[in-house]
C-alpha cells in the first residue's frame, strides 16, 4: 500500500500556485522542488536540495517534508526518507493535538503512515479525513475545496466510485479545480476501471475548459523516445492548481507518433500535433491531443527532440526490462526490444527480452525461436537458458527443459564466482532454480531458491526485482505448505520490491493475490487497483480484481473487469499470427470464462482452442474440466482422453494427473470399477502421486470397504512424507481427515480424533 499513497503524494504535491516574490519563500523553494521533481530523475538531486531549503525556512511545513521523503526515496536513500516521513508523522500528529478536525492532516498522516509501512494505520487516517470532510460537506454542501479533498482521500482508498461522485460534485460547482476534476475522472474511468467511452468525454471536457482558460499557469513534463523517425510521447505531467496527471502510452499498444510541438499561446498552451492519436483497446481516441496538451517553458526544445542517449542498446535495453520485469507490459516490452535489435542485431541480451517478451504473451514456438537465436549469439547467456526451459516446460516438452534449467543454474555459479555482478547472478540462478522446481514437481527447489534470493539481496539490499523474486517464492511455499506466516514475509518482501520502484505493477498485483489467497479481499481490491493504476493492461491484475470483487458480492463490477480481460484476449485473437498462438488464446479466454461459470461460452472458447492446435494439452483438459462441471461425463471423458492421447510420455506428472482426473469423472458417473482401474493406471504411470489413493480410498470409503480406504489413505499420506511435490502435501492433509471419518464409521473414535488433529495441523478442516 505505501507505494499507492507514496504517488498520490506526487499528485497532490502538484496542486500548488507559483509564488513570485524576490526573496525565496519557503513556498517558492517548495514550488521549484515540484517542478525539479517533475522533469525526471536527473533532476532529484537539486529537487531534494529545494525542498531541504523550504524546511529550513519553516521547519514545520509538513508537505515540504512530505515532498522531501518522497524524492528521498526516489534517489534510493531509504533510512533518509523514513526519517523525513516519520518527521512528517511528527508534525501531524502535533497538529492534530491542536485540531482534530484538520481533514488535511489526517490525509497528510496518512500518506506518511503509509509510506512507513504502518497500512492498517494509514488507511484509518485516511478514513477519518473522509469522515470530518462528511460533517464539513453537511454544514456547506458547496464547498468545493471539501469535495476536492474528499475525493483525493477516496481514491487514494481505492473508493473509485466514490471518488468519481465526489469529482463529479468538484464539477457542478464549477471551481477552480473543474479540470482538474475531469482529468482525475478520465484518470480513473481508464485505469481503472476500463470505461473507455467515459474516459474520453471526461478528458474531452477537461481539455475544452483548458483552451477556454486564460490566466492558467500551466506546468508539464514530457518524456520522448524515438521511434521509426517520430517523437513518442510516454507520459505528461501538468500541474499549475488545477491538472494533476495525464498518462498516455502504457494503457494501449497502438503507435503514439507526434512530429512536432505547435505553439498555441506562447503564454498558456504549447500542443502537439499528431498524425495518430492515442487509441484504447476499444480503437478509440483518447482525447484532443492537438489542443490540449502543455509543454514545460522555457525548455521546450530539449523535450521537442529526443535526446541521442535515448536511441542507444543501453536506454533500449532498460527501458524494455523496465516494461517486461515491473510492469508487465510485455507487448510493448516486445516491441522496444525490436528497436533494441534494430541497433544492435548481435545483442544477445535484446534477443533474450524479446524471447521473454513473447513467451508472456503465450507465443510459445516464437519465443524458444528468438531464444535460441539469443543462445547462437552467446551460448553462455544463462538468462536466455533460464528462459528457454521455461519455454519448452510451457510446450511440455519436461526432460528438455529441466536440462535448460541446469544449464542455466550452472552458468549463474560461473558468473558468481567470476563476475562483479553477482546479486543479479544469484537472482537468477533462484529463478531458475524456482522454474525447475515447477518443471520437477519439487518444493524444495524454492527453499533453495529461496537462499539464492537472499544471498542476492545481501549483495545489493537496493535490488528490487531480488525483492519481488523472494515475495514470489514465499508465497508459493505458504500456498503449497500451508506456512501462514510465509504469507507475512512474502508482503514484507513485495512492500519492500514497491519501496524501491513504487511503480512496480508486478509487485503490486503479486501483493493482490496473496491477500486473495488470506481471504482479505479489500487488501486485495486496493493492491489490484494499484497494479492497474501503473498498467491498466496487466491482465493478471485484471483478472484478480475481478475476483475479489466477486469475493465481496460486488458482481456487477467483477463482470466488468473480467469484461476487459475477455476484450484484450478478443484483440490478442485478432492479432494472432499462427495457430498456435490461436489456440493459446483462445485457451486463456475459455479458462476466463470457466472461472465466471460461463461454461457454454468456455466451451465454445475451449473447442477453438483444441481446433486451432489439437495438441493443445490444457485446453483439453479445461474441456475436460467444464463438461465435468456440468455433469456432461460422457464428452469430459472424451476431452480427458484426448490430453492423455497428447501428453508425451516422459511427462509423467502431467499424465498420471490426466488419468487421475478421469477417474474422477468416472467415479462421479457411477461407473466406479472403471474409476478404480484409472486411479490404478494413474499410480503406476507415477508412483509419487498420492492423489489416486486419496480418490480409490474415498470410494472404498463411500462403498463401506472402511478397512480398505484406511489404508489406502494411509498410502497417501506415506508418499507426501518422502515427496517434494507441492500438491501432495495437500493431498496428505485431506487423507487425514477422511481417514478420521473412516474411523470414526468403524466406531474408532480415539484415533479419528487424532487423524481430524493431523489434518488440522497441516490447514484442514474439511
Amino acid at each position: 500500500m505505501k507505494a499507492r499513497f507514496a504517488i498520490a503524494l506526487l499528485a497532490i504535491s502538484m496542486l500548488c500556485a507559483s509564488a513570485m516574490a524576490q526573496e525565496k519563500t519557503a513556498d517558492d523553494w517548495l514550488e521549484e522542488g515540484r517542478s525539479l521533481m517533475l522533469s525526471g530523475f536527473k533532476s532529484f538531486d537539486p529537487a531534494a536540495n529545494a525542498f531541504n531549503e523550504a524546511i529550513k525556512l519553516e521547519p514545520e511545513n509538513i508537505d515540504a517534508w512530505l515532498d522531501f521523503a518522497q524524492v528521498l526515496s526516489y534517489l534510493n536513500q531509504k533510512n533518509e526518507s523514513l526519517e523525513a516521513f516519520q518527521k512528517a508523522l511528527d508534525l501531524t500528529n502535533e497538529t492534530l493535538e491542536q485540531n482534530p478536525n484538520d481533514a488535511g492532516a489526517w490525509q497528510s498522516r496518512g500518506i506518511a503512515l503509509a509510506s512507513l509501512g504502518r497500512d492498517y494505520e494509514a488507511t484509518r487516517s485516511f478514513e477519518k479525513s473522509v469522515e470530518i470532510l462528511n460533517q464539513s460537506i453537511d454544514e456547506n454542501p458547496k464547498d468545493a475545496e471539501a469535495w476536492w479533498l474528499k475525493a483525493d482521500n477516496l481514491d487514494i482508498l481505492g473508493q473509485s466510485e466514490s471518488a468519481l461522485e465526489a469529482y463529479d460534485k468538484v464539477i457542478e460547482l464549477n471551481s477552480s479545480k473543474a479540470i482538474g476534476a475531469w482529468i482525475r475522472k478520465s484518470d480513473i474511468l481508464l485505469g481503472q476501471m476500463g470505461r473507455y467511452d467515459e474516459s474520453i468525454m471526461a478528458f474531452d471536457k477537461a481539455t475544452d475548459l483548458m483552451a477556454a482558460g486564460s490566466n492558467t499557469t500551466t506546468l508539464s513534463h514530457a518524456l520522448f523516445s524515438e521511434e521509426n523517425g517520430s517523437s513518442t510521447v510516454l507520459k505528461i505531467w501538468m500541474s499549475g492548481g488545477r491538472i494533476l496527471r495525464v498518462n498516455f502510452g502504457r494503457y494501449n499498444y497502438s503507435a503514439h507518433d507526434y512530429d512536432r510541438f505547435l505553439k498555441v499561446d506562447s503564454d498558456y498552451i504549447k500542443s502537439f500535433a499528431s498524425r495518430r492519436g492515442t487509441i484504447t483497446p476499444q480503437g478509440k481516441h483518447l482525447g484532443k491531443h492537438n489542443d490540449s496538451l502543455c509543454s514545460w517553458e522555457p525548455n521546450i526544445e530539449q523535450y521537442a527532440r529526443p535526446r541521442p542517449e535515448w536511441n542507444t542498446l543501453g536506454f533500449q535495453l532498460k527501458w524494455g526490462h523496465t516494461l517486461l520485469y515491473e510492469e508487465g507490459s510485455v507487448k510493448v516490452a516486445a516491441q522496444v526490444y525490436d528497436r533494441a535489435i534494430q541497433i544492435d542485431s548481435n545483442s544477445s541480451e535484446a534477443w533474450t527480452g524479446k524471447g521473454v517478451a513473447l513467451l508472456a504473451q503465450g507465443k510459445r514456438g516464437e519465443a524458444l525461436s528468438v531464444l535460441d537465436k539469443a543462445l547462437e549469439l552467446d551460448p553462455d547467456n544463462a538468462d536466455a537458458w533460464c528462459y528457454k526451459g521455461n519455454a519448452l516446460s510451457s510446450m511440455d516438452r519436461i526432460d528438455e527443459s529441466i536440462k535448460a534449467y541446469e544449464r542455466a543454474i550452472q552458468l549463474y555459479d560461473e558468473e558468481i564466482r567470476n563476475s562483479s555482478l553477482q546479486a543479479e547472478a544469484w537472482d537468477g540462478k533462484g529463478i531458475a532454480l524456482e522454474n525447475l522446481g515447477l518443471a520437477e514437481n519439487n518444493l524444495s527447489r524454492y527453499d533453495e531458491a529461496l537462499k539464492a534470493y537472499d544471498k542476492a539481496i545481501e549483495i545489493d539490499s537496493q535490488d528490487a526485482e531480488a525483492w519481488y523474486d523472494k515475495g514470489s517464492a514465499l508465497s508459493t511455499l505458504a500456498r503449497f505448505r500451508h506456512e501462514p506466516e510465509k504469507y507475512n514475509e512474502s508482503l514484507q518482501a513485495f512492500d519492500e520490491a514497491i519501496y524501491l520502484k513504487p511503480r512496480f505493477a508486478l509487485a503490486w498485483a503479486a501483493k493482490g493475490s496473496v491477500f486473495l489467497d488470506r481471504q482479505r479481499y479489500e487488501d486485495a481490491l486496493q493492491a489490484y487497483d494499484k497494479a492497474l493504476y501503473i498498467n491498466s493492461g496487466l491482465q493478471s491484475a485484471q483478472s484478480g480484481r475481478g475476483a475479489a470483487l466477486e469475493k465481496l458480492g460486488r458482481r456487477n463490477e467483477s463482470a466488468k473487469s473480467y469484461e476487459i480481460v475477455l476484450m484484450n484476449l478478443d484483440m490478442d485473437i485478432q492479432a494472432a499470427n499462427s495457430s498456435q498462438v490461436l489456440s493459446e488464446v483462445w485457451y486463456r479466454k475459455g479458462s476466463i470464462l470457466q472461472a465466471q461459470g460461463m461454461y457454454e461460452e468456455a466451451q465454445k472458447a475451449l473447442h477453438n482452442a483444441t481446433n486451432a492446435d489439437p495438441k493443445n494439452v490444457m485446453a483439453w483438459v479445461t474441456k475436460g474440466d467444464v463438461f465435468r462441471w456440468q455433469a456432461k461425463y460422457d464428452e469430459s471423458l472424451q476431452a480427458y482422453d484426448k490430453a492423455i492421447e497428447n501428453i508425451p510420455a516422459n511427462s509423467t506428472w502431467q499424465l498420471s494427473d490426466a488419468w487421475s482426473s478421469k477417474g474422477d469423472v468416472l467415479q462421479e458417473a457411477g461407473r466406479t470399477d472403471e474409476a478404480i482401474s484409472a486411479f490404478d493406471k494413474a499410480i503406476l504411470i507415477d508412483s509419487q502421486n498420492n492423489y489416486p489413493w486419496l480418490a480409490k480410498g474415498d470410494i472404498f470409503n463411500l462403498t463401506g470397504k472402511q478397512e480398505e480406504a484406511v489404508k489406502a489413505y494411509d498410502k497417501a499420506i506415506q508418499i507426501a512424507q518422502s515427496s517434494p511435490s507441492f500438491l501432495a502435501k495437500q493431498v496428505s492433509a485431506k487423507a487425514w481427515y477422511n481417514k478420521g471419518k473412516a474411523l470414526e464409521a468403524m466406531g474408532r473414535q480415539s484415533e479419528a480424533d487424532a487423524s481430524f488433529a493431523k489434518a488440522k495441523e497441516m490447514g484442514y478442516q474439511g
